[in-house]
Order: structure tokens, then sequence, then C-alpha cells
């Protein structure tokens, strides 16, 4: 078992002694029972992204050492780690049988449930994770994203406000706040806060794009708008998002063409997005194509049934 462990401990820093090492390893579990045998091969599964074995080598040495929290911890952060939400969720949902009060096996099950978008879900383990270490800044984070993704605003402010007291300085904390009341038409609270957060990192351009796409909803200092969503573009010229804004910034400008052609890119790399055909409908529809405006509704409509006036839009096409 020593010579397993050096071979192992030299293949974590060259990868040509991985395959020697995880032979040496196997051989070693046929004449042993030991569970850091398995964790190491599956670590090392792990480094060749061979995401199947390395749950299974965690999942028999989990076997081996059932009350052994960190090995079930340690799987969740493999596949938590290499965006695999669904498995890192179901893991989890078994640890946490196990282990009730781990704050970590809470956090990465809350977290994991959240990227795979259940966000209902995933409210009671965050806070868990919350109660279990109110100081914790990314479980206070998250919490505070899930209960606004569910559309508990006032309950996310509460910890966003706690959030602010653990790193007062905290961008994200702030943009979010930012999003919540301009959200619930606070605009000088949430315009405010945007203000800070760019006056702290000029250079964060989601709050870029978020404060952009807000003065263009409201139709208010569009200038200024163009010129902080262009930076967000700039760096990420594939996101759908920011490309969807700075179309909508020229559409409120009342430049037309520049909108379709930023709105039409957007779609390109988000085809199923509702809100997206929503806009270039109404871009259309300012161009005077009208068919193709009604169209391009009845589509968002089907994606995304809640769009705000999409049907009276779809029945103003037909006019």
């Amino acid at each position: 078992m020593r010579i397993g462990t050096a071979f192992y401990g030299e293949a974590l820093n060259d990868s040509t002694v991985q395959p020697i090492a995880f032979d040496v390893l196997q051989q070693i579990d046929k004449d042993s029972s030991d569970w850091q045998i398995n964790a190491f091969m599956g670590e090392l599964k792990n480094k060749e992204k061979e995401d199947s074995l390395t749950i299974f080598y965690f999942n028999k040495a989990i076997e081996l050492a059932p009350l052994n929290s960190d090995l079930r911890i340690r799987i969740g952060q493999i596949l938590f780690e290499n965006a695999d939400y669904t498995n890192a969720a179901i893991e989890m949902e078994k640890a946490v049988q196990k282990f009730p009060s781990n704050f970590v096996i809470n956090l990465i099950l809350g977290l994991s449930l959240a990227q795979s978008a259940d966000h209902q879900g995933s409210l009671e383990y965050l806070k868990k994770a919350v109660d279990l270490n109110p100081n914790d800044l990314n479980a206070t984070m998250a919490y505070s994203f899930s209960l606004n993704q569910t559309k508990q605003a006032d309950e996310a402010l509460k910890y966003l406000d706690r959030a602010l007291r653990i790193d007062a300085k905290n961008t994200q904390a702030l943009s979010m706040m930012g999003m919540i009341y301009n959200a619930k038409d606070m605009f000088q609270k949430g315009d405010s806060l945007y203000n800070l957060v760019v006056t702290i990192d000029s250079t964060d351009i989601l709050t870029l794009n978020n404060f952009a796409y807000s003065l263009a909803e409201r139709g208010v200092q569009l200038e200024r708008a163009l010129k902080m969503v262009q930076v967000a573009v700039d760096v990420e010229p594939e996101n759908s998002s920011y490309l969807d804004t700075i179309g909508w910034v020229y559409y409120q400008m009342k430049n037309y063409e520049q909108a379709k052609k930023y709105i039409e890119k957007a779609i390109e790399f988000d085809d199923k997005n509702g809100t997206l055909l929503d806009h270039l409908g109404d871009v259309l529809y300012k161009m005077n194509e009208k068919e193709k405006a009604q169209k391009i509704w009845e589509e968002a409509f089907g994606l995304d049934p809640t769009i705000k006036n999409i049907q009276e839009k779809i029945q103003k096409g037909l006019e």
C-alpha cells in the first residue's frame, strides 16, 4: 500500500505515470479492502475524465467506509466541477440522508439542483447550509439567487443584506439587489446600486449588461446604455443575452437595422428563447414587416406564453 500511495502521488504530478499507478493500485485492491485505494483509483479516473469509473470507485470506497463523509463530499465536488450537476445531485441526495447536518453536502446538493434549474428544490438544502454556516458567503449568495428565481424577491433581499454584512463590497450581491429593486420599479435605488458596482469594478460585464437592459427598457440614458453593453459584447461576442441587450438598446434608439442585426445574431446562439424572438418581432413590426413579425411572435408565444402582451402583439400583427 505504501508503494501504491507513492505511485499515486507521482501520478498526480506526471500524467505519464497515471496508467502505471492505476495498475499498481488495482493489484493492491485485489488483495485488500482498503477504501483509500479505491478513492485513489477514483481520483485517477477523474483525471482521465472517465466519469462513470470515477463514480464507481468512489462508491466502492464509500461502501468500505460508510461513515467517511469526506468521500461523499469529494465525489460531489468532482461531479460538480465537471458540470455533471444531475449526477452530483443524485450522489449528494444519498449523502445528505446519511449526513443531514453536513454543511458542505447540503451546499453542493443545493448548488447542483440550482444549476439544474431546480431552484425550488434547491431552497431546502441551501437554507440548511446557510443555517449551519451563517457566515459563508457562497451559501448565502446561492440561497439569495434561488429565492429570487422562485419569485421570493423580498426574502432574497434579506439574505443579500446578510451577504453584504459579510462582504460590504461584494459586487454580485450589490448587482443582484439592483436588479431586484429595478424589477420592483424602484429605479432610483436600483440604479444607485448598479452605479456603485460599476464604480467598484468597471469591468463587471454582467452588471454592465443588466444595467444597460434596465435603462433600455425604460428608454432612458440610451447613449450610456449603449456604451456599457458594448463593453460586455466586446468581451463575450457570442453571449446571446448581451447581443439581445445591445439590439434592444438600438431598438429604443430607433436604429432598427442595427437592432435586427444583433437580435438575429443572439437568436443564432439561443433559438429557443421566447424573449429574443419577441424582441425580433417588435423590430420587424417597426420595420413594417408585419407578417414576419406576427409569425415570429407566434413562435415566441409557443416557447413562452408568459411573455408580456404577446397575444395582443400577435393580434396586432394580423391587423
